[in-house]
């Protein structure tokens, strides 16, 4: 397995979209991939929010406790970077507290009580198609996704800032089935 290695992680050069401005996650000169410990289990069926047919999806991931701990981490070391490259990351310099105000955690937390999430980036076709495997074999996706338990191949991929606000982006390359629900009669 691929815990992140916190002393070869870095940010990369800020490059600007229409939509805001990215910043890769890097070891070295190459992109950063991340096969947490434990397995995941889907939260939900992937979609977007709006509900389009679409071929990039978000995904949301139930963590185990130990996956969560790393999450931690790599939130305390993007607020410490983000802070000490604050003029390169926001124009300008921003103290500790005013970064972690505008940060976005990796974990997504309910305020209705549900269990903290993972959320990220799925292609389901076109370029870049998250692969899927059960038994070291390729296959078809599961249906339903939501109740899986997975263990996953994430890139971290990058800083987003957007609107006052940044965080990370996850993106799923592999998924490996470990076990579907059940699914019963309801009669």
């Amino acid at each position: 397995m691929a815990t992140l290695d916190f002393d070869r992680l870095q940010l990369g050069d800020v490059s600007t979209s229409g939509k805001g401005k990215n910043v890769p996650f890097l070891y070295g000169k190459t992109p950063v991939v991340w096969i947490p410990d434990s397995s995941l289990t889907v939260a939900y069926e992937p979609g977007v929010f709006s509900g389009e047919e679409v071929s990039r999806v978000n995904i949301c991931f139930r963590l185990q406790s130990d996956v969560e701990d790393e999450l931690v981490q790599l939130d305390e070391w993007v607020v410490k970077q983000a802070t000490s490259h604050s003029e390169r990351l926001f124009g300008k310099a921003l103290s500790e507290e005013q970064v972690r105000a505008k940060y976005q955690p990796a974990l997504k937390t309910s305020d209705k009580g549900y269990p903290p999430v993972l959320r990220a980036k799925m292609n389901i076709s076109g370029k870049g198609v998250v692969k899927i495997w059960q038994d070291k074999k390729a296959r078809e996706p599961p249906n339903p996704w939501s109740g899986c338990a997975v263990n996953g191949r994430l890139l971290l991929k990058s800083l987003y800032l957007m609107g006052g606000n940044f965080g990370c982006t996850f993106e799923v390359s592999d998924l490996e089935i470990v076990e579907e629900p059940a699914s019963s009669c309801p009669f």
